[in-house]
C-alpha cells in the first residue's frame, strides 16, 4: 500500500506529491505554515522507508531555512516585550515555554539546546517571535 492511497488528501498529500526538482523552498514554508512537524511525519505506513526518508528531507531543508532567516545561532536572544505585554499576545503553550526560556544572556543555540523541542519545531516557533517583534537577536 503506498503512503499517497493511504492520505490522499490535505498538506500531507501536497508534500507526498511534491517534486524536488520542480518546488521551491517556498512551497515547503507553506506546508510548514499551516500544519506543524507532525505533519511531516510519515504516518499509517511507518515501514515505508521512502516516505520516512522523504519527510526527514523536508525537516532538513526547512530547519536549515529557518536557521538561515534567524541568522547566526550564536546570537544572544532577548525579549523586548513587557510582562504585561506577553499576556496579551497569543501564543500557544509552546511559544510560551520558549519565550521563559529567553534570559538575555543565552544564545539562540543555547536555547535551541535545552528547549526538548525538534529543532526545526524551536526554530520555527522563534523565527515567529522574531517575525511578531517579541523578542530580538543581538
Amino acid at each position: 500500500m503506498s503512503v499517497q492511497s493511504t492520505v490522499p488528501t490535505g498538506a500531507w498529500a501536497r508534500v507526498l506529491n511534491w517534486s524536488p526538482l520542480l518546488a521551491s523552498t517556498n512551497e515547503l514554508a507553506l506546508v510548514l505554515h499551516e500544519h506543524d512537524d507532525a505533519s511531516l511525519r510519515p504516518f499509517h505506513c511507518p515501514d515505508d522507508l521512502a516516505a520516512r526518508r522523504y519527510a526527514q528531507n523536508c525537516r532538513d531543508v526547512l530547519t536549515q531555512m529557518f536557521a538561515a532567516r534567524i541568522g547566526p545561532l550564536d546570537q544572544v536572544i532577548t525579549v523586548v516585550v513587557s510582562p504585561e505585554e506577553v499576556q496579551w499576545l497569543s501564543l500557544d503553550h509552546r511559544a510560551g515555554f520558549l519565550l521563559s526560556l529567553v534570559d538575555g544572556m543565552s544564545t539562540v543555540d543555547e536555547i535551541l539546546d535545552i528547549s526538548g523541542m525538534t529543532r526545526l519545531d524551536a526554530l520555527k516557533i522563534l523565527h515567529d517571535l522574531t517575525e511578531q517583534q517579541v523578542v530580538k537577536l543581538a
